[in-house]
């Protein structure tokens, strides 16, 4: 029975529901005072929650004494971030995410460099707190819209437009789909080649005219991409409406995700921010888009 609760409570942990893994938590330590991984993991699933003072206590509850590393990330979550560096021990991989996140933070951008050069571990929980720093002093470029080729004849047919979005070929995706007996899927298609194109107007008008008329997953990814565009225009809340919709109903890709999180960054809701990069979150897509803060930092 605590093995299984334990179980279920981490898989709450590693979705990004820690009040559901409190409550399981919880209820291991009822029966089990002295757990200690119950405990850990209850006071992480707190810090999750913004109850760092609760937090702090059951850390320090714990026997044998819990690592410098929890500590060290109660205190980021708080905000402390200065406090939180000197705590994290070295020749720790998770340990130098962290600290990555906190000279981030601190503005201390070529510091954390050196921590990312070298081969670094899949742990949601730290990329996640890394890229939200990141997401921060990093501005998106604006839309830049693709110039589109001349119309000209080409093999239509919705089948073929969705092979071509699939590889990401968004003008020859348009063309097939322009091309292709008129019908719900096939503006589908051409709004969202034109979306990945950053041509937002004509693929925002065309979802608006189709949504209705689409089947799954068709209309969850086409909801999705309503809500990044809300996004791109600063329309946050219907954008973060639209996004979790689309999410709840499948659409539950990294780049869906992603553009939650940012829109979370820009409502100042950094906890929810954070769970959603822990969903989406790579080593390949965090060098990136660190790549792109020393850029900006240096120019």
């Amino acid at each position: 029975m605590k093995l299984r609760l334990l179980r279920q409570a981490q898989r709450y942990a590693d979705r990004g529901a820690p009040r559901q893994a409190l409550a399981l938590y919880d209820q291991v330590l009822a029966a089990h005072p002295n757990d200690r991984g119950a405990r850990l993991w209850s006071a992480m699933a707190l810090s999750d929650l913004g109850r760092f003072d609760e937090a702090h206590l059951r850390l320090n509850r714990a026997q044998p004494p819990a690592s410098p590393l929890f500590h060290a990330r109660l205190l980021h979550d708080a905000g402390r971030f200065a406090e939180a560096r000197q705590l994290l021990p070295p020749g720790n991989s998770h340990a130098d995410l962290l600290l990555a996140a906190c000279l981030v933070r601190l503005g201390d951008v070529s510091a954390a460099a050196p921590l990312l050069a070298g081969p670094l571990p899949h742990a949601p929980w730290a990329l996640a707190r890394l890229l939200a720093a990141i997401e921060e002093r990093t501005p998106l470029p604006p839309p830049s819209p693709v110039p589109l080729p001349p119309d000209r004849h080409a093999r239509g047919g919705v089948r073929r437009g969705l092979v071509f979005l699939r590889t990401e070929r968004w003008v020859d995706a348009l063309a097939a789909f322009r091309h292709a007996l008129p019908s719900p899927l096939a503006a589908y298609g051409q709004a969202v080649a034109l979306y990945y194109l950053q041509h937002l107007d004509p693929a925002e008008q065309l979802l608006h005219q189709v949504l209705p008329q689409l089947a799954e997953p068709f209309a969850s990814d086409g909801l999705s991409i309503l809500g990044k565009v809300d996004l791109e225009r600063n329309r946050l809340s219907d954008g973060l409406l639209r996004l979790r919709r689309a999410v709840a109903r499948g659409a539950a890709t990294p780049e869906n995700y992603y553009a939650l999180g940012v829109g979370l960054l820009r409502q100042r809701a950094l906890p929810l921010a954070t769970r959603a990069f822990g969903r989406c979150v790579s080593v390949d897509f965090v060098r990136r888009r660190f790549g792109d803060l020393r850029a900006f930092a240096q120019a």
